[in-house]
């Protein structure tokens, strides 16, 4: 018998000379119940802001962000302004890539309060933290095992080149407005926000890494009064 190949979906012919590009997807929860906290009772001792452990997933499944399976997991704080204390809450969950019509649409007034463009320095920033000294990152989520050898003050110079990048903590200043875990910004901080600041049409290929942002849900709505972004990296 003869073996005969099928295509199932759309085909299309590539010249040798073009190159096909798959954009990066994040498979994401509409929601997700996480609880953050200092593991080891301080910020930074794990070289990140927050430990977090996912509680549960809505709707349930397996996705392009950490499983609640009870493992502790590394996330950043993305704003400055707005304190989020140690606790367990209900977050709406979305992509960092885009707000195209390939990803559930941002809520309206999430773009008032951080852009594409932000996300896109910080995304760079997490593809290229081996050329700041930083461990290379391997696994499919961010764990606490990866960042082991990174020190406190390494862990506070990137959560200072974050907000600085997204606009939360001015660069000028020194200072942030609110945050537990500010104070001066190192010279280390400054190198990562100025070598990430004009990378924000930053797009990381396939197997990269980028942020998944997780807004607190107030009664089933995004409050942007009372709002936290809250970082956690993937492979999309």
């Amino acid at each position: 018998f003869g073996v005969v190949d099928f295509v199932l979906g759309s085909c299309a012919y590539m010249p040798a000379d073009e190159t096909l590009v798959l954009p990066p997807y994040h498979n994401l929860p509409l929601r997700a119940t996480v609880s953050i906290f200092a593991e080891e009772g301080s910020i930074y001792d794990n070289g990140a802001y927050w430990d977090l452990t996912v509680v549960e997933l809505f709707p349930s499944g397996s996705y392009d962000f950490p499983p609640a399976d009870g493992e502790i997991y590394l996330g950043w704080c993305g704003d400055a302004t707005t304190p989020l204390s140690s606790g367990t809450y209900d977050f709406f969950v979305y992509s960092s890539l885009n707000n195209s019509e390939y990803y559930r649409p941002w809520p309206a007034g999430l773009e008032d309060v951080v852009t594409l463009e932000d996300l896109a320095q910080v995304n760079w920033l997490f593809n290229n933290l081996t050329k700041f000294g930083y461990p290379a990152l391997t696994d499919m989520f961010v764990h606490e095992d990866d960042f082991s050898g990174v020190t406190n003050q390494q862990g506070r110079d990137l959560q200072h080149a974050i907000w600085m990048l997204l606009g939360t903590y001015p660069a000028d200043s020194g200072w942030p407005l609110q945050a537990q875990g500010g104070g001066p910004v190192s010279a280390d901080a400054y190198d990562m926000y100025n070598a990430a600041n004009d990378k924000g049409d930053f797009v990381p290929l396939p197997g990269g890494y980028a942020a998944v942002l997780m807004v607190v849900d107030d009664d089933g709505v995004p409050n942007f009064e009372e709002y936290q972004l809250v970082f956690t990296v993937v492979d999309p």
